[in-house]
């Protein structure tokens, strides 16, 4: 702010309460000028808030990124083989849980499940991993992860056949606002994926 105004550091007072970790919107000056502009003209504090979708809309946090993604699955939605790369230019440690990687991923999936006309969720649980499996590359417990049960809660949460139907019927009208799906993501692929990748 002192570099907008040209102000000295003692003559600018900014209040956040405890908002946790700075992932999301919380990280990068995005609001805060037009709150201060606003705040100056009135002479009066001002509160700047967004919601969830003005949050995904108007904030810079998620960096451009470039996906190549390369699947080899067989008739029955079961992968066998992935390559995976991302590019991007955003620096070491700029990832905030690698969205990046599982929008590559879960657009790849849904890929797949259009290929195969299957559903993306009944995708999703084919090749998720099971409580109590090994790591298919090192062999190890995973201990008892428990995607499935996300899954198979998440349709009845969000209604899936409505939104299903909806989509369905608004295919032609917009589909980059309409499209629905069910995606997963995890802290590694290869810790929702049962087999090889």
């Amino acid at each position: 702010m002192f570099r907008i105004f040209g102000l000295s550091y003692n003559k600018i007072r900014m209040v956040a309460p405890a908002i946790g970790g700075a992932f999301g919107d919380k990280l990068e000056v995005t609001v805060e000028p037009a709150a201060a502009v606003l705040s100056r003209m009135t002479g009066k504090p001002v509160k700047a808030e967004y919601n969830r979708k003005e949050s995904i809309l108007s904030t810079r946090v998620r960096h451009a990124s470039v996906n190549y993604v390369k699947t080899g699955f067989m008739k029955d939605g079961t992968l066998k083989a992935v390559d995976f790369k991302v590019y991007t230019n955003t620096g070491a440690m700029r990832g905030y849980g690698s969205p990046r990687v599982y929008f590559g991923w879960q657009r790849q999936m849904q890929k797949i499940a259009d290929f195969l006309r299957m559903d993306m969720a009944d995708l999703q649980m084919k090749n998720m991993v099971d409580p109590d499996s090994c790591d298919s590359i090192f062999h190890k417990p995973r201990g008892n992860p428990r995607p499935k049960d996300c899954l198979k809660r998440a349709p009845e949460l969000i209604d899936y056949e409505a939104c299903l139907k909806e989509q369905e019927a608004t295919r032609n009208i917009d589909i980059v606002s309409r499209r629905q799906s069910i995606c997963c993501g995890g802290t590694l692929l290869s810790g929702l994926c049962r087999g090889p990748l």
